[in-house]
């Protein structure tokens, strides 16, 4: 949603204003992006059953996969990775300039 909902991509276009692609990128988060509703994703976890510590571990987890994919020291893993995660390649891509490709493969660690 935050490339598709103005509002939302008003908080998030700060993440992609980088002019190299580097790990410090990964970390090129809006304060805003807390007020935006990113909590969102997580908040109705609880609601359900699982539990706070599990949730911060997966939110951790999540963070840590989130600073790989933002290097350009890995060109291209074994086809079948590249075919279900979302690799360093795949989101090069998805910060790239290039119209074809502007607003696709908005997945976090699965090729969506």
């Amino acid at each position: 949603m935050s490339h598709q909902v103005r509002f939302l991509w008003a908080s998030h276009s700060v993440h992609h204003t980088s002019e190299t692609f580097s790990l410090a990128s990964a970390f090129r988060v809006p304060v805003t992006s807390h007020l935006t509703g990113n909590f969102l994703f997580w908040a109705w976890m609880p609601l359900i059953g699982f539990e706070p510590a599990m949730i911060l571990t997966m939110k951790s987890f999540s963070l840590t996969y989130q600073f790989f994919v933002h290097t350009e020291a890995i060109k291209k893993l074994p086809w079948v990775i590249e075919a279900i995660f979302i690799t360093p390649s795949h989101h090069r891509v998805h910060h790239g300039s290039d119209v074809a490709y502007l607003d696709k493969n908005h997945g976090g660690v699965l090729i969506i």
